[in-house]
């Protein structure tokens, strides 16, 4: 009955929006060259006859652009592209009401002597679309000498918690992709990974809320699609970039981006070497509670100190090929290096109730961890009309990880001492495929359909021994072995309908998950199996109406999923410090979450939005304490959580040289849950980011700046406010092939992390401050022509890894 009745809501739609057109006309401009042949990508600005603009739009890969619902008059139009001799309409042309116009363009090549003039054009930092957001990073010059993390901190929407978690408008669990193509990490690894990479590496940053089905259904929260630079034009395009900078500890980003494009091959290489040293401070002041949660029996108060240094190769290579004009395959070489060491020290005192001091003790720490991945992508592309594509992709993947620690606790009331030694390896391994198939049946209705399968295997070991005077001896109750294998199969079809006004697209994609879980026994503790399988749907609509030339309304509606990480179901145990330990919870379930956004867009200069989302089994972390004063900080489900939201996202240009760009929203969020006892939490949590453009000639600046409201994430914790302001200039020189730009970030040092824990009969406040005040100097030397975005040979794999926790 269901599926009737939402076909027959359909009709009335589409019956309503050809109603509403009557009254409208349509102009569709065809441009060819001389050959003749459709030029693809042309600005085409049409107008009234006074010269006012009333759209503007580029041709598609036919040469072809329609303009629709039109009020009935006489216009004119121009068109231009690179190349190309501009064009003017000579002659008025008439839109009829009910009718549709179609003229037919010529446009002529430039002289070559023109060929060698330099045209520059500056994109808008921020790009405001009904269904995505667009970053060009290139146009924020505060970006210089950051990595793509400390970059996405400063995107509107985007914020990054201690932990290095990803969140988008206050809901955590996102879904990174690197040029359409997961990641393949997850915690710890992906925040180490997007470290490593510096923003000078990547032309956009796409923010999706509501991505298709032809997208993985995991990251509640949306998707982030990181575009790296890669130019389509031929010939030589290349930038050496040099970049150093000085918080409390000097950090450097050295970067290579390279792409040689001749004929029917492009080769691409980009190289990063990023080096660094930074620091923490963390300070915790935990108070023990009596029975009655009130009364203070015990506090225990905490320095900690630890200093990190570390380096980051990645690599990442490939060719595509074009076999014909209709078939082009390619193959994407990845790799990446990592080491990170890492010193710290700790005081730790316990005072009465009283504040009197009853005993301490110090802590020393090092750890080491390493993390090597080499991987393997194949892409085959086939095109059979301007309207059916068909394209297959393919991934093999390893990940090695290391990590030692050494824990060295000494108690100067009794002279003892206690040391732990760990050695963590692991590994990860993932083979996957996908297939999309897409037709365009008419202008009006199209589809598109697709498969994917991957197989995921991954181990690790966590052998642990200790002193406590009398030698080393291995510690069983620490030490485990963890075997996991997962294999996960999708189907999906999207249909699209569109008349003048109404556009429909709507997916359902089905997901089938299965994953064997295997603890190795020691002595100690027996051996566990477990196994688990689950399949669901996830469906997905967008309905856009067209008001006019100048509104436009959407509402998105789907559902998504959330798995835990794979680490995260290992029981594992990881020692932070003597009076804190993280462990793993095999019992880690998915959230599943239902959306829906309703956007206006007005111009694309104004977006607003009001969301409303559900989730269920909602992931957070979750803290208990024992009698002895020890903190266990584990993950897992802890119910359910509602978040209700708003959004406002402008765009001015106030005057010629000043760009400004800026996003408010506010989400009222109610979690509830039970760590052992039940738990209602309910926060209004608002953030705020503002980027201001300066143009003075060849001189640039800019002032950005974000700041977060007391928030929450998790169940049992709330952070206080944060934000930061940074600055930077920008002057070319050289005709336009040496930048040099300077800039400051955090420059008032507010960017620091702060709140409240509330454990089991216990609470603790906590304050971490990192090296985020930095200034930062970058020069850049570009070879050759400009890049721009265009495709990268797809993956398959865009899921698994980002879930492979190594060492978090």
């Amino acid at each position: 009955m269901n599926k009737y009745l939402s076909l027959l809501l359909l009709i009335v739609f589409y019956e309503q929006g050809d109603a509403q057109v009557d009254t409208l006309g349509s102009l569709k401009v065809n441009i060819v060259n001389k050959l003749p042949a459709p030029v693809f990508n042309a600005t085409v600005i049409l107008l009234t006859k006074d010269s006012q603009v009333v759209k503007i739009q580029l041709t598609d890969s036919s040469g072809a652009v329609l303009f629709s619902g039109i009020a009935a008059g006489s216009y004119q139009f121009k068109a231009s592209h690179v190349g190309y001799n501009n064009f003017h309409s000579a002659m008025p042309v008439s839109i009829n009401s009910g009718e549709a116009s179609v003229v037919a363009v010529r446009m002529d090549s430039m002289p070559r002597y023109l060929e060698e003039v330099t045209i520059t054009s500056r994109k808008p930092f921020i790009e405001l679309q009904a269904n995505k957001t667009v970053i060009n990073m290139e146009s924020a010059i505060t970006n210089i000498g950051t990595s793509v993390l400390e970059a996405l901190e400063k995107l509107p929407g985007v914020t990054i918690d201690h932990g290095g978690g990803i969140a988008l408008k206050g809901k955590p669990g996102v879904l990174i992709l690197i040029d359409g193509k997961q990641t393949y990490l997850g915690g710890s690894a992906l925040s180490s990974y997007l470290g490593g990479l510096t923003s000078d590496q990547v032309s956009e940053i796409e923010i999706m809320e509501h991505p298709s089905s032809k997208y993985e259904s995991e990251g509640n929260a949306g998707v982030i699609n990181i575009k790296t630079k890669k130019s389509a034009k031929q010939g030589l395009a290349g930038t050496l970039t040099g970049t150093y900078a000085q918080g409390r500890f000097p950090k450097a980003n050295n970067g290579l981006v390279f792409n040689f494009h001749k004929g029917p091959a492009n080769f691409f290489i980009n190289y990063n070497l990023s080096d660094f040293g930074t620091y923490l401070n963390l300070y915790a002041y935990r108070k023990y509670l009596q029975a009655d949660n009130i009364t203070v029996e015990s506090v225990l108060e905490q320095d900690f100190y630890m200093f990190t240094k570390g380096y980051t190769h990645t690599i990442r290579t490939g060719i595509d090929y074009a076999l014909n004009a209709t078939t082009s395959v390619g193959i994407a070489l990845s790799a990446m290096f990592l080491e990170h060491t890492t010193h710290g020290n700790s005081v730790a005192t316990w005072k009465h109730d009283q504040g009197n001091i009853d005993s301490s003790s110090s802590t020393t720490l090092d750890y080491f961890t390493s993390l090597k991945n080499k991987g393997i992508s194949v892409n085959f592309h086939k095109t059979f009309s301007k309207t059916t594509e068909w394209n297959v992709d393919a991934d093999i993947l390893g990940y090695k990880n290391g990590g030692t620690s050494a824990f060295e606790n000494f108690n100067p009331g009794n002279g003892s001492t206690q040391t732990y030694l760990g050695n963590m390896p692991g590994s990860l391994h993932i083979i996957s495929a996908k297939s999309d198939f897409s037709k365009k049946i008419n202008d009006s209705l199209g589809y598109e359909t697709g498969w994917k399968s991957s197989h995921i295997t991954t181990g690790n070991l966590a052998a642990y021994t200790y002193n406590d005077g009398s030698g080393f001896k291995d510690d069983l109750e620490k030490s485990n072995h963890f075997l996991y294998t997962e294999s996960n199969h999708a189907i999906y079809f999207i249909g699209k309908m569109k008349n003048n006004k109404w556009s429909v697209d709507g997916g359902l994609r089905y997901e089938f998950t299965k994953y064997n879980g295997h603890q190795l026994g020691n002595a100690l503790i027996k051996d566990t199996v477990f196994t688990k399988s689950y399949s669901s749907l996830f469906p997905n609509l967008m309905l856009t109406y067209k008001f006019d030339s100048l509104n436009e309304f959407s509402l998105n509606v789907d559902r998504r999923i959330d798995r835990p990480p794979y680490q995260k179901l290992n029981p594992f145990v990881f020692i932070i410090n003597k009076y804190t330990y993280q462990i793993g919870n095999p019992a880690f379930l998915p959230q599943f979450t239902w959306s829906a956004t309703l956007t206006h867009n007005y111009k694309g200069m104004l977006v607003s939005t009001i969301s409303l989302s559900k989730i269920s089994g909602y992931f957070s972390q979750l803290f208990y304490s024992n009698p002895g004063g020890l903190v266990i900080y584990t993950e897992g489900n802890v119910g359910s959580a509602v978040d209700a939201g708003a959004s406002v996202s402008l765009q001015l240009n106030p005057v010629k040289w000043w760009n400004v760009t800026t996003e408010i929203s506010v989400d009222n969020k109610t979690i509830k849950g039970k760590v052992v006892n039940t738990i209602h939490a309910n926060i209004l949590q608002a953030a705020a980011n503002i980027n201001n453009q300066f143009h003075f000639g060849k001189w640039s600046a800019e002032l950005s700046g974000y700041y977060n409201s007391k928030s929450q994430a998790d169940i049992q914790e709330i952070l206080d406010p944060a934000g930061q302001v940074a600055v930077a200039i920008s002057k070319p020189f050289l005709k336009n092939k040496l930048t040099v730009k300077l800039g400051a970030r955090d420059i008032f040092h507010t960017q620091v992390m702060k709140g409240l824990t509330q454990l089991q009969r216990s609470n603790e406040y906590f304050r971490e401050i990192r090296d985020s005040r930095v200034v930062t100097i970058s020069v850049s030397y570009r070879i050759g022509k400009t890049f721009e975005s265009t495709r990268h040979a797809q993956g398959a794999s865009e899921e698994e890894i980002r879930r492979a926790e190594n060492g978090s």
